[in-house]
């Protein structure tokens, strides 16, 4: 459902025209949230999620759930995955350059829209190259539901960027659908346990056991496990019981402004 206010503004404007104004007005802004290690080891570097949130009129921010449908419903999706790569990898030259034990990697989610369309990974290509910026600093992440919908597509931009050193998480994985190998294959270096799996594996047998089998599939082949949505300390215990390699939710940390990171 669209938020009232966001409602309003759009009837009031003209929706697709309105949102790419907010675009060119920087109404948009971005978060991160740190995706963070559980065991000291040479792999585990600085990781972080970007996430984006729409200021209005009063500096409130709304959140996704409120503006992404429209989006979504407009076919503008790809338009916001490209401002806010531009924008990440402005952030990252800002920094003075990026080295991969000091600075972390920068993990950017991709819509549906976006990975059908290989002209994404030309741009992302130019925009690195532009800048500068190392492109093992980016990675990005890709739901189940998008991978299985658009796989060769997937493929495509993975067979572009990932040579050059970006990283691909699938985010959402629930390990009914696609095997690990499948994923490492096409060159997935990560999956994202689903968050309904990780939040029930310190209290349900099925799912602790399910989490396991990813984790040790991930490490026999050579790919990072991360535990989504862990919100309390058992979830995390647990997943470093179970040797995962990070951990990301609310109750490690909130979300907060990626210009004060």
């Amino acid at each position: 459902m669209i938020a009232p206010l966001m409602q309003k503004e759009l009837e009031r404007n003209g929706t697709a025209d309105r949102l790419l104004q907010v675009l060119k007005e920087n109404k948009f802004v971005l978060y991160c949230q740190a995706i963070r290690p559980l065991a000291p080891a040479c792999h585990a570097s600085p990781y972080q999620e970007i996430f984006v949130r729409f200021v209005e009129e009063d500096q409130k921010l709304l959140p996704p759930g409120t503006f992404i449908p429209v989006l979504e419903h407009y076919e503008l999706m790809a338009v916001l995955d490209r401002w806010v790569v531009n924008r990440v990898i402005g952030w990252l030259r800002g920094r003075g350059g990026w080295e991969k034990d000091r600075d972390p990697r920068c993990s950017i989610n991709l819509s549906g829209e976006s990975v059908q369309n290989v002209e994404l990974a030309r741009f992302i290509q130019r925009q690195l190259e532009a800048c500068r910026v190392p492109p093992a600093a980016l990675s990005f992440e890709i739901a189940e539901a998008d991978f299985v919908e658009h796989v060769g597509a997937v493929a495509d931009i993975i067979s572009m960027l990932g040579p050059l050193g970006c990283g691909f998480a699938l985010s959402g994985y629930s390990g009914a659908i696609i095997p690990c190998g499948t994923l490492k294959e096409i060159g997935f270096d990560a999956v994202k346990i689903d968050g309904d799996i990780i939040q029930r594996i310190h209290r349900d047998r099925f799912s602790l056991a399910l989490a396991k089998m990813i984790i040790d599939r991930c490490r026999e082949l050579g790919m990072f496990s991360v535990g989504e949505c862990v919100e309390n300390p058992e979830i995390l215990e647990t997943l470093r019981a179970l040797r995962a390699d990070y951990a990301q939710g609310f109750g490690i940390e909130r979300p907060g402004p990626l210009e004060k990171a």
